[in-house]
């Protein structure tokens, strides 16, 4: 008999300055809302915007990065929005 258990989890992918070991993550304060997960990498080419790079979606790139679990994923986003300058 298999047991089969389905976990449901809020992930993100993070590259750049808002990995490990730059202070920009920790200057937000959602450190304490973040369980690291592991390496990762998506698809998707580098674009310099001048004080960060974005990343676009692309079949021939390849970006390294870290995979976090939010466990306060309402917080996370929220900081994540000022931290980039978005705005709905």
């Amino acid at each position: 008999m298999y047991s089969v258990r389905t976990v449901v989890a809020d992930l993100v992918f993070f590259y750049g300055t808002l990995m490990a070991g730059f202070d920009r993550r920790r200057r937000a304060g959602i450190d304490s809302h973040l369980t690291y997960i592991g390496r990762g990498a998506i698809r998707a080419a580098l674009f310099d915007l001048g004080l960060y790079p974005a990343a676009v979606p692309a079949p021939e790139g390849l970006v390294r990065g870290e995979v976090y679990e939010m466990t306060e994923s309402a917080i996370v986003l929220r900081a994540l929005d000022e931290i980039e300058g978005y705005r709905a």
